[in-house]
């Protein structure tokens, strides 16, 4: 293991928190930000997604008329997956071979890469390069053809961008953040003295950084030249524009760095002013895959990092070898963070910052965001308009026949409010509990809480509910109860609500005691009462106690008014519990009412079929399994996670029925699906390669093997059971005198098992009656 320094991400945030709450350090400067592709993860393709798909697809529209037709596709993008397949390795085949022999303008090779087995890349992030040498034929000849591409991909043909939680925090805490460099101190909203950052260096294209700070209102501005970045370190300015450096441009920008060449061109000129920079400030890279660039040359510049460096991935194995390099060099001052993903290191940074907003002010109070941004507005000096008829302007909206947009403006600001205090108002913590108090104490000497007051404390509380503030609502929902300020229905969903709070902030005992008074009442909805034998069921599971969490689903189920979304979920829940207790036919029962009444609900019918489908293979009843993973697969609208397991299952069921090809085939699907995880893609080799290697097809397995072994993202468990089956391959290959005969093999005796959750476990080691099995799924 490299010996650079780790930290966890509570560890990094902490630090963060700590060095911006400083009260004596006021010349430490904000953070600097480096995004790479991952944070732009979800709304824009990978490079593995854009090499085999989207450049592909892209370019061959464009050159549709020159075709051959079986690769034609009446829709862009196209849909049809087999055909987009093709449609690649068509496109891959023509530009290998009419470049292989090319060279760019440093006299490199343009070729890079090879084309594997499926005819496409091997290296990616090569052809990637390769496709955008302007020198190339066939890819991107010229700067508008690329710059046209890289618009569409990330803004659609219509101009709408998708945002993800990366941009959306991100730009909600820089908005919070106080103008010039220190509060004297932290305030309610933004819980530190320093901003978090004023610059953001990015290698991506795309506007989504832009989009997002226009959202909030957030002053910016964006060059593409690293060596104009202004300094800025110790308080000289007074303003809050964020400073976005597109350091390889942006696609409404004149310059785009892709090749080599270009790359290596900016690093020669903009490298040391970087390093100057980034050195003087803290910095944290974001989604960056740490190619070589001014960016990761700029950083090796650096000789230390006073004020910390933090390295932010998924998995540190996959760390170029440079960065664990440079890592190691800089140990103590510059940190590996391991993060799911950059969306959930950016809102967990936000809570933390901003702790008494919770979520960003545009999700809770929208109405009073655009007002704001509409009382910046003077339009007392614009002329009157003539009044249009009753069917534009609404009747008695306004008096005389002429309108002032003064006039407008002011009457929508005033509805803009009135609408935020009717149903977004929020008041601050210590407010809402001074209110509560004195709610509270206004019961105690008249006997109740006024309607008025009830309603407004009732609203705060379903606010902070809704937030997912539990501790908060929870003293609210107290005081309105315990006071007796709720009857009949207000009653029971207040003791609901409030269940649900003291479930969230780890008191079941009191929800439990609350769910049943739910339960009793006489004035609880159907639907709400089989909310709530449904939740009281889920402590129960928590607690153990199957007998009872399977009555209260079998309540849940048998209110014939409640929804079928809540009788769907208690069906697969009780079915769960069923098959904890050893009943499987009762549990297989209950997956198939889930299924009849949830075909309008595309995630519950497929877990139900799903859940089905494992216990039928767990039963050996293969063909019925296969048919459960069949309709998950076929359904259009299954969550992506869920057909990959499918496909996975499926494959796994056809391999125990020795119907190699098939396996092969679903296996393969798994490998090139872009969202299934690097595991999963990874144990798919591997029993892709069992089912080669007894189907006789010893290069293919080799190949599959070996691909595991190099993988840095392997386990070691997996990477040891490959050079095991690699070993066995080589044998087979060197005693057949025709390896690709179709023979079948018997090297499945040493394979070994694992648990549907894809962890290899081992067995005994046998004469195998099944030489099928690899890992299961």
């Amino acid at each position: 293991m490299a010996s650079f320094s780790r930290l966890t991400l509570d560890e990094m945030i902490a630090r963060v928190c700590r060095v911006l709450r400083e009260k004596n350090a006021p010349t430490t400067p904000p953070y600097s930000l480096i995004l790479g592709a991952g944070a732009s993860a979800g709304v824009a393709p990978m490079t593995r997604e854009l090499v085999n798909e989207c450049i592909p697809d892209w370019l061959l529209h464009l050159d549709a008329d020159d075709l051959p037709e079986q690769f034609h596709s009446e829709l862009y993008p196209t849909e049809d997956k087999s055909l987009l397949k093709a449609r690649a390795k068509h496109f891959w085949n023509d530009f290998y071979f009419r470049n292989k022999d090319r060279k760019d303008s440093l006299k490199e090779p343009l070729i890079n890469f090879i084309l594997n087995q499926e005819g496409l890349p091997d290296d990616c992030g090569s052809a990637y390069r390769a496709v955008f040498n302007r020198e190339a034929l066939g890819g991107f000849e010229d700067i508008a053809r690329m710059r046209r591409f890289f618009r569409e991909l990330t803004m659609g043909t219509d101009g709408k961008v998708k945002l993800n939680g990366t941009h959306f925090y991100l730009a909600s805490l820089l908005a919070l953040q106080p103008r010039g460099n220190t509060n004297p101190e932290p305030t309610a909203r933004y819980r530190a003295r320093r901003p978090f950052a004023r610059t953001i260096l990015t290698t991506n294209f795309d506007p989504l950084l832009q989009v997002s700070l226009q959202l909030v209102s957030m002053l910016y501005y964006a060059i593409d030249q690293p060596d104009l970045l202004q300094l800025d370190l110790t308080g000289e300015s007074d303003h809050t524009a964020i400073q976005l450096v597109h350091v390889h441009g942006s696609i409404h920008r004149p310059f785009l760095a892709n090749t080599k060449a270009e790359l290596d061109s900016m690093r020669e000129r903009h490298s040391a002013s970087l390093a100057g920079y980034l050195g003087q400030h803290g910095v944290i890279v974001l989604g960056s895959g740490g190619w070589e660039d001014c960016l990761t040359d700029a950083l090796r510049r650096c000789q230390h990092f006073p004020h910390g460096l933090y390295w932010l991935g998924r998995n540190e194995s996959s760390l170029p070898p440079e960065i664990a390099n440079f890592l190691e060099q800089h140990a103590g001052d510059a940190f590996f963070v391991k993060i799911d993903d950059a969306s959930d290191f950016m809102a967990r940074l936000y809570t933390a910052l901003a702790p008494s907003l919770h979520l960003p002010e545009l999700l809770v109070e929208p109405l009073m965001l655009l007002s704001r941004e509409m009382e910046k507005i003077d339009l007392s000096s614009a002329l009157p308009l003539p009044r249009l008829s009753d069917e534009v302007d609404p009747p008695n909206a306004f008096s005389g026949a002429e309108i002032t947009p003064a006039e407008v403006l002011l009457k929508n600001l005033n509805l803009l409010k009135e609408a935020h205090e009717r149903y977004f108002a929020r008041k601050s913590d210590p407010d809402l509990r001074a209110q509560s108090s004195a709610a509270e104490a206004a019961a105690s000497t008249e006997g109740g809480v006024d309607s008025e007051a009830t309603a407004q404390l009732l609203r705060q509380a379903d606010l902070r509910y809704w937030e997912s503030n539990y501790a908060l609502a929870l003293g609210v929902y107290d005081t309105l109860i315990e006071n007796h300020a709720l009857h009949g229905a207000d009653l029971a969903l207040g003791r609901f609500r409030r269940g649900v709070c003291f479930w969230r902030t780890g008191n079941p005992e009191k929800a439990l005691a609350d769910y049943s008074a739910v339960i009793e009442s006489t004035f609880s909805p159907p639907d709400l009462r089989a909310k709530t034998h449904f939740n009281r069921a889920l402590i129960y599971s928590s607690k153990n106690e199957v007998a009872n969490s399977i009555n209260d689903y079998t309540a849940a189920v048998s209110i014939p008014d409640a929804s079928n979304a809540i009788r769907a979920n208690a069906f697969i829940n009780r079915a769960l519990c069923h098959a904890k207790a050893g009943e499987p036919e009762k549990a297989i029962v209950d997956h198939t009412s889930a299924i009849e009444i949830s075909q309008d609900r595309p995630d519950a019918v497929s877990k139900a079929y799903y859940n089905r489908a494992q216990i039928h293979q767990k039963r050996k009843n293969y063909n019925k399994a296969i048919s459960d993973y069949t309709s998950i697969i076929n359904m259009p609208d299954a969550p992506n996670q869920r057909k990959t397991n499918a496909l996975w299952g499926r494959a796994y069921c056809y391999g125990e029925k020795r119907n190699r090809q098939k396996s092969i085939i679903d296996y393969t699907t798994v490998i090139e699906t872009p969202t299934a995880s690097t595991d999963r893609r990874i144990l798919a080799l591997f029993n892709r390669g069992i089912m080669f290697q007894n189907e006789g097809q010893l290069e293919l397995a080799h190949n599959d093997f070996a691909t595991v072994i190099a993988s840095p993202d392997a386990r070691k468990e997996i990477i040891k059971k490959s050079r095991i089956q690699l070993g066995t391959t080589r044998r087979l290959k060197e005693s057949s005198p025709s390896p690709e005969s179709g023979t079948e093999t018997k090297a499945s005796a040493q394979n070994e098992r694992s648990s549907n959750d894809g962890k290899p476990r081992r067995i005994a080691r046998k004469k195998s009656s099944n030489p099928n099995k690899g890992d299961g799924p």
